[in-house]
């Protein structure tokens, strides 16, 4: 079946592709914050702040909406400032997020708020995935002749299992 065949995908794939300096920098940064606003829901924030100001071009950028808007839509999971940060590194096309939200929603109990600890002891304790295996993550997640898709119900791209919410279990 094809749900399987992109699970297969995702166990032969696990994210192992240690942090750079920077990388391991601003994930400590964001760790010894004393800022609270690091640690709240990204969708609770108060859009007057400084603080939302100074990150908005993040928040709202193109990738961070697809992000935020499949992990809305497609799990019961919600998200913190400080690990959308963390994430937004790793995800630099729509396809990516979408595989990281599969991957999170894969990994987590519902209603899970992914924060940092969450990010660093429960989906990423070992690194992040490597260019190279999205890659093959995303050729295997590729709709078949043969996956029979006629009665599934698509939300994006028919070529994609990723857009499917028979995928998602739903």
């Amino acid at each position: 079946m094809n749900t399987e065949r992109l699970t297969k995908a995702f166990a032969d794939n696990q994210p192992k592709t240690p942090m750079t300096p920077e990388e391991t920098r601003i994930f400590m940064n964001l760790m010894l914050t004393d800022d609270p606003n690091i640690s709240m829901d990204v969708n609770e924030l108060d859009k007057k702040t400084d603080f939302y100001k100074h990150f908005k071009p993040l928040v709202e950028s193109f990738v961070a909406k697809v992000f935020l808007g499949r992990l809305k839509s497609l799990t019961t999971h919600r998200i913190t400032v400080g690990a959308l940060i963390i994430l937004m590194q790793y995800m630099k096309s729509p396809g990516n997020c979408v595989m990281y939200v599969y991957y999170i929603n894969s990994k987590l109990a519902p209603n899970t708020l992914i924060d940092i600890n969450v990010i660093a002891m429960d989906l990423f304790p070992w690194g992040m995935f490597s260019d190279e295996q999205l890659n093959d993550i995303w050729d295997a997640q590729k709709v078949r002749s043969t996956d029979g898709l006629d009665k599934w119900n698509c939300h994006g791209a028919h070529d994609n299992l990723l857009d499917y919410n028979e995928t998602w279990g739903k």
